[in-house]
């Protein structure tokens, strides 16, 4: 971390309104510049400090993409391999579930992304990958272990792609220092 700048008498009369600007643009950028009040001048230090995104959506699209690229060709390899016959015997396309398979590559795509943030967005993508999961076995275009291996494939997929693409790009970060200097107030952000 790096002190950019000390601001005395902060608190002062005409101070008042860059304060709170300020505090609100800190909040508003997820905290990422540390504020430190002075006790005795009630001056205010201003840190730069590097952090990690919360969400670089342009990644998240290409890896759910490539994760639910990855199930299908893991299926259509499957399927010509395997040759399950289908419970309503239209052909042998059974094992595994395709749709599952991609279903929940882009569940494990989405709680990849968000866990951290918020559980309950992977537990939707997941309750919709099983919904469909679950109407493949009922509609009798898959037997059960077709559904769950098709699930396995996509969770593999997924787990490959976001593990490959840690090791291909690493993790990205960037730094961003918020100052103040006379009437202005000062973002600088470094990609």
């Amino acid at each position: 971390m790096q002190v950019i700048k000390i601001i005395p008498n902060f608190a002062a009369e005409g101070m008042m309104m860059k304060r709170i600007v300020l505090c609100f643009v800190v909040m508003w950028m997820g905290g990422v510049s540390v504020l430190a009040q002075g006790q005795p001048q009630d001056s205010l230090v201003l840190v730069q400090q590097q952090v990690e995104r919360k969400h670089d959506y342009k990644a998240f699209a290409v890896k759910t993409v490539v994760s639910v690229g990855g199930a299908y060709i893991g299926k259509t390899v499957l399927k010509a391999l395997i040759k399950e016959e289908r419970p309503d015997h239209t052909d042998k396309n059974s094992f595994p579930s395709g749709h599952a398979a991609m279903a929940f590559a882009a569940a494990r795509s989405i709680d990849k992304e968000f866990r951290k943030e918020n559980i309950w967005i992977p537990i939707a993508g997941y309750a919709a990958a099983t919904a469909i999961g679950v109407e493949r076995v009922v509609s009798d275009r898959h037997h059960w272990y077709d559904a769950v291996a098709g699930a396995g494939v996509g969770i593999g997929a997924a787990e490959l792609t976001w593990w490959l693409s840690g090791k291909i790009l690493g993790k990205k970060k960037k730094n961003i220092a918020v100052g103040t200097s006379g009437n202005t107030l000062d973002i600088v952000c470094c990609f």
